[in-house]
This record gives C-alpha cells, sequence and structure tokens, in this order.
C-alpha cells in the first residue's frame, strides 16, 4: 500500500512539472527518423534487449532482420529545446498494420501468449484499426514527463487516424505503474514471458473509450482521485478539440 501511495504521488509530481524545455514531434523527416531509430538501438543495446550482431554494419540502428517492424511505424520523439544544439532525448512509435500481413503486422499477436479469448478479439477487429505502441525509450536522465508526451501525442494521433485498439507487450514494473494510472482500460491479455532480456505482459487499450476514463472516473481513493485529476489535465491540456473525434467531442466539451 504505502509502495503505491509514493508511486502516485511521484506520477503526481511528473504531471505537474514544467514541460516547457521538451517539444513532441510526429517524425515526418528523415533528420527525426534517424534520430528516433539510433536512440532505440543505444537503449536496447545497453539493456541487453538487442545484441551487438542485430544492430545495421554501422552500428547505429537495428537492422531488419531483428526489427522487421520498423517499415510500417509511424515514429515521435521528444526534443529537448533548451539546450546550445536541441537533442532528441526520448523516442517512441505506433506499429501500423503491413499492407500484406494483417494481425501478424503486430509483434505482440505474434509473440506474445495471447488468452484465447483476447486473440479472438484481436482477430475480429480490422488490423487496419489497430496500433502497437512499441520502441519506448529516452535518454538517462531525462524526466519521466517526456514519456508520458510520448503517450500523449501517439494516443491523439492514434484517435485522429483510427487506431481504436493499442497492444503493447510491456516491462512487468512499467505495467504496474501504468495499471495504477489507466485501470481498467489497460486490459492483460496474456501470460507474462521473458522476451528480449526482460518480463513482459501483453496488453491492450482502447484509444477512444480513454476519453470516457479520464472524464467520468472519479476514484474514491483520495490519492487516486488527485493523480486521476493531475493525468486528465496532463493528457488534455493544449488539445485541440475540433481534431479530436466526433464521437467523444461533446463528451470533452463538459470537462
Amino acid at each position: 500500500m504505502f509502495k503505491k501511495i509514493s508511486q502516485l504521488l511521484t506520477f503526481n509530481k511528473v504531471f505537474k512539472e514544467d514541460t516547457g524545455m521538451f517539444r513532441v514531434i510526429v517524425v515526418d523527416e528523415p533528420h527525426y527518423l534517424n534520430k528516433a531509430k539510433q536512440l532505440h538501438a543505444k537503449v536496447y543495446l545497453a539493456r541487453g534487449f538487442v545484441k551487438p550482431t542485430d544492430l545495421t554494419d554501422d552500428a547505429l540502428y537495428i537492422g531488419p532482420k531483428e526489427d522487421p517492424y520498423q517499415f510500417h511505424s509511424q515514429y515521435f520523439v521528444v526534443e529537448r529545446t533548451d539546450l546550445p544544439e536541441p537533442q532528441v532525448v526520448s523516442a517512441a512509435r505506433l506499429i501500423y498494420k503491413d499492407p500484406h500481413k494483417g494481425h501478424d503486422s503486430f509483434q505482440t499477436y505474434i509473440h506474445q501468449p495471447l488468452y484465447k479469448k483476447y486473440k479472438a478479439k484481436i482477430e475480429l477487429l480490422d488490423p487496419a484499426s489497430c496500433a502497437e505502441v512499441s520502441g519506448l525509450v529516452k535518454e538517462r536522465g531525462t524526466s519521466t514527463a517526456a514519456v508520458f508526451m510520448l503517450y500523449k501525442a501517439m494516443w491523439l494521433y492514434s484517435v485522429q487516424n483510427g487506431y481504436q485498439t493499442w497492444l503493447m507487450s510491456c516491462d512487468v514494473r512499467l505495467y504496474l505503474r501504468l495499471k495504477l494510472l489507466f485501470g481498467r482500460m489497460l486490459q492483460r491479455i496474456g501470460e507474462k514471458r521473458h522476451f528480449k532480456g526482460h518480463d513482459v505482459v501483453p496488453l491492450m487499450l482502447d484509444t477512444e473509450r480513454l476519453f470516457d476514463y479520464l472524464l467520468a472516473v472519479k476514484p474514491l481513493n483520495p490519492f487516486k482521485r488527485k493523480v486521476h485529476e493531475a493525468l486528465t489535465r496532463f493528457l488534455l491540456d493544449g488539445v485541440d478539440r475540433n481534431e479530436l473525434n466526433k464521437l467523444h467531442q461533446a463528451a470533452i466539451s463538459h470537462e
């Protein structure tokens, strides 16, 4: 209990941090794509998630054999702008449907031991409506706020582009922390598995219903309520509501 309270208070602090030094970029040019892939390779190599032999010959990127998903992914980066030279300090990506692979486009579907009912549920979904959160990395010492800026950007991008279901293969420790924040919205859909150097659990999240969760849920626990309110402000601050999914514009207008 004390550990959970401590984590909640830490999150509350993170959501109130000044993030003015950071900006999120939806990658659409080679410079930032290269920076994202380089940071991905650097962090994964340091953590033992990949081996030196998994990298390209110049050791800058993870090679296509180990990471075939990079060719059907939308990348996002956080750039720190208060330095003499702006620096990419965090990155992530959304894996989307490969036109030739259907549900096999997603590594969670392929590699994780999914519960039968959730595997069947995924197979009923149009793979074009799914996206997988992947490759979340940050430079050592970078604020966790930068990571949540990436989550926010990927979530809004998903809603705007029709990605209604997120899949994730999430580190167990991160899963336990995210579960404190997102509760029932974060569904565990399979068994824990040791995968690429760490224990992960497969997860699923409905990106559109997350609006309802943020705006309607009022946790009874005072610590959870405080953090939920901070999370809601963080995720909805500065959102251009005219660009959001029409299904949720009315709900947000009553926030």
